[in-house]
């Protein structure tokens, strides 16, 4: 006698022996378990393609860029490309460990035990500038400012600028009559050494008399040590980055809608739009109740792995998420990856990407908008580990789990 085995049924470790043949017209078969096989959409059953030592070199952290199609990895502490037809590398960086990816503006964003690095195809460099130290200030007496209170504070420039500087307040003293005319103050900055090679400038803010709001006064060459403020009639533009600090690395690094997400045990936190080097830590940042083990962006929100279950944190910013339960069944931690609507079909609500992953029930599907699917729960238990990785080959999704 022979089976056809069709390709929706496979396995099942959860039904009765008796319950795994359906006879009829629509004859099918689970099978209780399928090892070193691969079931054809057609329901054939053939045995998988064997594996083969490639390489002696202890490569971590290997990853395959989708849109340049480059392999990259980590050996010791450097980022090396690797060239997998005979699994030579060339050494990009230093790089750390701890190594995650994902692209940002068609470049190799990183996250290291370095912090966060940008590869552009020849250079390996930080993404994000130290922020500066509080400057000194004292008044002067050559200039136009009148009598009050003035803040400073200055920001470090390279290809982006830095998160501001904590800010100082320097007061005008003297006598002020009744048209207020009275001016003949300045302030002296001294500005903070600068050890970074890849800061080429400082700007340097200040606040109208007795006002809170920084505006740009001007901006000068890194080696430059003192500046003095004259007048504030000049200012231009308001100070981009006060009360934020440099975006940390983390454990996971994804990019959704102009905004870098990394997440470090129970905590995820978001760059600010736009500014992917820049975090606000006061608000951009969203506490779980268990330790994150996935987070998979989509259209409508994000899909956070728990360690008993998954949360779909639904909205567009940090500031109007909502916390909606999607799946009380464990994830296998590190087993999410984003597939797109061509192989979930129905599962696509009109979005292009949807999140999928590994739990004790089988594969899970969440939907761009928030809806969970369970493909295999009825068919399959007992799936458990420590840790995983997911790819996807052709038209199959493959997890490696240990």
């Amino acid at each position: 006698m022979s089976y056809r085995i069709m390709p929706v049924m496979g396995m099942d470790n959860v039904r009765p022996d008796e319950a795994l043949q359906v006879t009829g017209d629509s004859g099918r078969l689970h099978v209780r378990d399928a090892v070193n096989v691969n079931v054809s959409e057609a329901g054939k059953v053939s045995l998988r393609n064997g594996s083969r030592h490639v390489t002696g070199t202890k490569y971590e952290s290997l990853w395959q860029s989708p849109l340049h199609k480059d392999v990259f990895g980590v050996f010791g502490s450097d980022l090396v490309k690797v060239n997998t037809a005979d699994w030579s590398h060339e050494v990009i960086g230093r790089i750390g460990r701890n190594v995650r990816y994902c692209l940002l503006n068609n470049k190799v964003c990183i996250s290291s035990t370095f912090g966060l690095m940008l590869f552009d195809g020849v250079q390996l460099r930080p993404l994000t500038i130290e922020t500066p130290p509080v400057p000194k200030a004292i008044t002067g007496t050559q200039g136009a400012l009148k009598v009050g209170k003035y803040t400073i504070g200055i920001s470090w420039v390279g290809d982006v600028e830095s998160a501001a500087s904590e800010s100082t307040t320097v007061e005008i003293t003297g006598t002020v009559d009744s048209f207020d005319t009275y001016a003949s103050g300045s302030i002296v900055v001294e500005l903070p050494t600068v050890y970074d090679t890849s800061v080429k400038a400082v700007r340097v803010y200040v606040s109208s008399r007795d006002g809170t709001q920084l505006m740009q006064y001007g901006e000068y060459d890194s080696a430059t040590t003192t500046v003095e403020i004259t007048n504030v009639e000049t200012v231009t533009a308001p100070m981009k980055f006060s009360h934020m600090t440099p975006m940390p690395a983390g454990d996971y690094l994804r990019l959704w809608k102009g905004r870098l997400i990394v997440a470090s045990r129970n905590i995820i936190r978001f760059s600010e739009p736009l500014a992917y080097h820049i975090h606000d830590a006061r608000y951009g940042y969203v506490a779980m109740p268990q330790r994150v083990t996935f987070i998979e962006p989509v259209e409508g929100g994000v899909w956070v792995g728990q360690g008993t279950h998954v949360v779909f944190l639904r909205g567009t910013s940090p500031s109007e998420f909502a916390f909606e339960l999607g799946s009380n069944i464990a994830p296998v931690p590190n087993s999410s990856i984003l597939v797109e609507s061509d192989v979930t079909n129905d599962a696509s609500q009109g979005g292009r990407w949807c999140a999928m992953w590994l739990s004790e029930r089988g594969y899970m599907i969440g939907t761009p908008e928030g809806q969970m699917l369970e493909y295999q729960s009825k068919n399959l238990q007992g799936i458990t580990g420590n840790d995983s990785r997911t790819v996807r080959i052709d038209e199959r999704i493959v997890t490696i789990v240990s």
